[in-house]
């Protein structure tokens, strides 16, 4: 299957479970050097797949960075740009992201700063940056103020998926990617709504023609959202469903302990709440919404949250707009809209009914 990303001059495929060869298509962009930037569990767990690619294409090398979100920062991108200018390559390089959200977000920002800008190609190996974050063009790393709050908007040139890469990723992280599947139900049409209602388990099983249907649906839906709105001016914040809470959540544990999909998980269920809570959503919906609901995985979190707390870490959140928190809230089945015309009372009251 091949989605594309339709960007004009920019546009560019997303492979999923593709049969041609990852290696031709490498070779094929004509790049003069390739380097690999992963982390230390997929070096240890694909150092096979990383010989293999290096038998296979001349002079490609590999960078390898701490695993974990609490590496998502500057230290950990000059440490890749650092090995990228030691090895004096050129502007024709090609730098490949191999790992998850974390890894895509970090070297796609590394390679818009190498030489003002080098090709990059995503290959997401959790189910998280297969759904969401590898297409799109977002890069950034996190700041001791916020998640995601130094970046660029820099598009690969190609994305390739294989689904048996989820092979070994552990359960909690797959079930964390759950949570942005989860998201596209609201935001993604009333057949992506039908969707999650009745394929949900299967996603949750790892059924393997599920995932990779939930994938392609996914992808598409972002892909139209992106060439609609690349830098989020409009559409594109509908991405953000069940972000504002999620984000708030990573930065209160200080990205220790919870997952980004296990934030976005609890995210959801604040959102819908709010949806309520603020008469966005009509009352008659009420059953096939506790229906979805019923879907969301509620992780264990490292300590109760503290609601007042929770919400001054909104704040430093980048959806904010001239000061005014910006929420995604549903509005009927399967269409959400970015609103500010929430009050602080409604969202407390809403946070201390989910965090209860």
């Amino acid at each position: 299957m091949i989605v594309s990303v339709e960007l004009g001059e920019r546009s560019y495929p997303v492979y999923i479970d593709e049969q041609n060869s990852f290696v031709d298509l490498l070779k094929a962009t004509g790049g003069t050097s390739f380097v690999v930037v992963t982390n230390d569990t997929m070096a240890e767990l694909y150092a096979e797949e990383l010989s293999r690619w290096e038998s296979e294409i001349t002079g490609l090398q590999s960078v390898v960075v701490p695993d974990g979100e609490q590496y998502k920062n500057m230290e950990t991108v000059m440490s890749v740009l650092d090995s990228l200018l030691e090895a004096k390559l050129d502007r024709k390089t090609v730098v490949i992201a191999f790992g998850g959200g974390v890894i895509g977000d970090m070297t796609g920002f590394a390679a818009s700063l190498f030489l003002r800008g080098v090709r990059f190609v995503q290959v997401p190996t959790t189910l998280l940056a297969m759904v969401d974050s590898s297409v799109g063009g977002k890069t950034a790393v996190n700041h001791a103020m916020g998640k995601n709050l130094i970046g660029a908007f820099y598009q690969p040139i190609f994305v390739w998926i294989e689904t048996r890469f989820l092979d070994t990723l552990p359960e909690r992280e797959f079930v964390a990617g759950c949570g942005e599947v989860l998201k596209y139900g609201f935001i993604g049409g009333e057949s992506m709504f039908a969707f999650v209602e009745e394929q949900f388990q299967d996603v949750l099983a790892r059924d393997r023609d599920a995932v990779r249907e939930v994938v392609r649906r996914s992808i598409q839906i972002k892909a139209d959202v992106v060439a609609e709105d690349e830098r989020e001016t409009g559409r594109r914040a509908l991405l953000n469903f069940g972000h504002t809470f999620g984000h708030a959540l990573e930065k209160m544990y200080n990205y220790s302990g919870i997952l980004h999909g296990e934030g976005i998980f609890w995210g959801i269920r604040c959102a819908i709440d709010l949806g309520f809570e603020a008469g966005f959503i009509p009352t008659d919906l009420k059953a096939r919404y506790d229906r979805a609901a019923s879907k969301i995985i509620y992780p264990e979190l490292p300590s109760k949250p503290t609601v007042e707390s929770l919400f001054s870490y909104m704040f430093s959140d980048k959806k904010t707009e001239a000061g005014k928190l910006r929420f995604v809230v549903p509005t009927t089945i399967g269409e959400s809209i970015v609103s500010s015309a929430v009050t602080k009372e409604q969202v407390i009251s809403v946070m201390n009914k989910v965090f209860a």
